[in-house]
């Protein structure tokens, strides 16, 4: 795969988020770190893989392992082609020819069976859970489900054979189609995973070592049907739920929005919100609520307004930005930034917004009663708005000032505050 020519086909189009003109500050700043795509990112959204060779899909699976996978993709190239001769000398051997075009659909069956056979006696030494990365293979003959079916799936292509990748919730495995129209599945953690609805003892065999369960045929509803593209970009899943493990937050929602935009269905926009969730989970843990709220108004503006655990987010966040103030600049800082954010709020929400706001006010005026700076307090409970809570405030205040004044004997000063 030649990098070289991507200025040449790029046609990268992010309608949904070019606009980042009300991000300011630290918002902006992760804008533009979670959006910044590689040129290889941005060229393979222009990919149509059906009619690409066997290697030209390995290499956009090593480089979707990562960076540190990719810079040795010509030693990993090798490697893979040399197994692939060694497969193929043994099918010749077995079927004395690899034109598998000119075989009865038995003949075919028994191909694809003995090629899955082959690649775990060529490529595989060990299941391991973790190991989707090609270097994996490579170094230790580590595999799983998703590094198993993506070099079966090459092996196929290699050799004119149609298949369709499975998706189940936690597992992969691909279905083989024969033309006489049956379909036969292939579970490739297994050697002998042709067809494994029919053999038990493979199905035992893949719960004891994977903890996966097989989806049958019948089960479409847990069955989905992924595309090549979609089938490649596994690893990307797994690099997006290990930086999500760390807590590099940043990087798991970028790999996690280029999923999105690649796989542009369902699961592709679960792992997305998932991460975006995480995001705003991690700002407001590190009390940074204004860049919480700013991403939380973004994503209303831009991807899904009508999203209601976002837009009930916006409240948690400004409590949360209320209760974290304690100095008069922050109630000062926060009075500012309610007041410019009011208009991100529609009318059926102005009340509970108008809740928030009052109780900043009340917070303000507890805060100033509390250094005692009565004048202050009285001029705080005039802003609030509910007329009960008002009364209730002006009437503590009021015995405050008569209290303060009988304790001092400074009426003079009690007179002028009540008047």
């Amino acid at each position: 795969m030649n990098f070289r020519f991507f200025s040449v086909v790029l046609f990268f189009i992010l309608s949904f988020i070019c606009n980042a003109n009300s991000l300011t500050g630290k918002a902006l700043q992760i804008f533009e770190e979670v959006y910044q795509f590689s040129e290889q990112e941005k060229f393979f959204q222009t990919q149509i893989l059906s009619e690409c060779d066997d290697t030209y899909l390995l290499d956009w699976y090593i480089y979707f392992c990562g960076e540190k996978d990719y810079r040795e993709r010509p030693r990993f190239r090798n490697f893979y082609i040399e197994k692939r001769n060694c497969i193929e000398d043994e099918l010749r051997k077995l079927f004395g020819s690899l034109d598998v075009q000119i075989f009865t659909v038995e003949q075919q069956k028994k191909f694809v069976e003995s090629l899955n056979v082959l690649l775990h006696k060529f490529f595989f030494k060990k299941y391991k859970a973790d190991s989707d990365a090609f270097s994996q293979v490579v170094n230790y003959g580590y595999y799983n489900c998703v590094s198993s079916s993506i070099l079966y799936m090459l092996l196929l292509s290699h050799f004119g054979i149609k298949a369709t990748p499975v998706q189940t919730t936690e597992h992969v495995f691909i279905v083989v189609h024969f033309p006489d129209g049956s379909n036969v599945d292939v579970e490739t953690t297994n050697a002998y995973g042709y067809d494994p609805g029919k053999k038990k003892e493979v199905l035992d065999e893949l719960g004891k070592i994977t903890g996966f369960s097989y989806v049958k045929q019948k089960n479409y509803k847990n069955r989905i049907n992924i595309s090549l593209k979609s089938f490649l970009l596994l690893p990307v899943h797994n690099r997006s739920a290990y930086y999500t493990k760390i807590e590099n937050h940043k990087e798991a929602l970028r790999l996690a929005w280029f999923l999105k935009l690649c796989r542009n269905d369902k699961r592709g926009d679960e792992e997305f919100h998932v991460c975006y969730y995480n995001l705003l989970a991690n700002l407001s843990s590190k009390r940074e609520f204004e860049t919480q709220l700013q991403l939380l108004y973004y994503y209303l503006e831009n991807i899904n307004s009508e999203n209601i655990r976002i837009r009930k987010m916006r409240f948690h966040a400004l409590t949360e930005m209320l209760l974290s103030c304690s100095s008069e600049e922050d109630f000062e800082n926060v009075q500012v930034f309610f007041d410019r954010e009011e208009k991100n709020y529609r009318e059926n929400e102005k009340k509970n917004f108008d809740l928030i706001k009052d109780a900043l006010y009340v917070s303000k005026v507890q805060f100033y009663y509390k250094n005692n700076r009565i004048e202050e307090t009285y001029n705080a409970i005039l802003n609030v708005t509910d007329k009960k809570n008002r009364a209730i405030l002006l009437r503590n205040t009021f015995a405050v000032i008569n209290q303060n004044a009988v304790e001092s004997q400074e009426f003079h000063v009690a007179h002028n505050l009540l008047l």
